[in-house]
């Protein structure tokens, strides 16, 4: 991912983020291109190797949750605080965006694979992260990352618990801002 970008209306004193030409766009710059991709509001110019373009203003975040006492299997046991747990526990999405990788941290490792999967509106989306055998930590990132719209309910289920105890799980997400 690249960490070189401006946002739409910055303002700096070289390069495509200066003033504007004298037709009032950025588009007289050779190494911006703001016609193959329209930008919208919002919108950031990002660095492809070759040009500046135009990509929507996203922002990644962690949503995690803690099981405090022994995983067990096929059970909806986390909590995003104060003990709460159910089927029905998760977080609303107030923006659309996809699901790009877990991670996992148990105090107590596993005496066997024990197994988290992601659940959007209580449903498995078919990805979780494996923690193996007597470690304490794994992570995963999903090739296709699931996506959801604003308005789903991101959560986790166990799988496997392994003899794991004292977990926390987290998902990785990108949301479109």
């Amino acid at each position: 991912m690249s960490t070189d970008s401006i946002y739409m209306g910055s303002q700096g004193d070289t390069g495509p983020q200066g003033p504007a030409g004298p037709n009032g766009s950025i588009d007289i710059l050779t190494d911006v291109d703001t016609t193959t991709v329209t930008p919208s509001s919002g919108d950031r110019l990002e660095f492809d190797g070759s040009n500046w373009v135009p990509v929507p203003h996203r922002q990644i975040m962690m949503l995690w949750a803690e099981e405090n006492g022994s995983m067990a299997d096929n059970t909806d046991e986390w909590s995003y605080g104060n003990g709460a747990v159910g089927a029905q526990i998760g977080i609303p999405m107030l923006y659309p965006g996809r699901i790009l990788g877990m991670s996992i941290n148990a105090e107590t490792a596993p005496t066997s694979s024990c197994n988290v999967e992601v659940r959007k509106n209580n449903t498995s989306v078919s990805n979780s992260v494996t923690l193996a055998a007597s470690n304490n930590n794994a992570t995963t990132t999903f090739g296709t990352p699931p996506t959801f719209i604003a308005g789903d309910v991101l959560n986790f289920k166990t799988v496997l618990g392994g003899g794991a105890s004292d977990v926390r799980v987290c998902m990785w997400v990108e949301v479109d801002l």
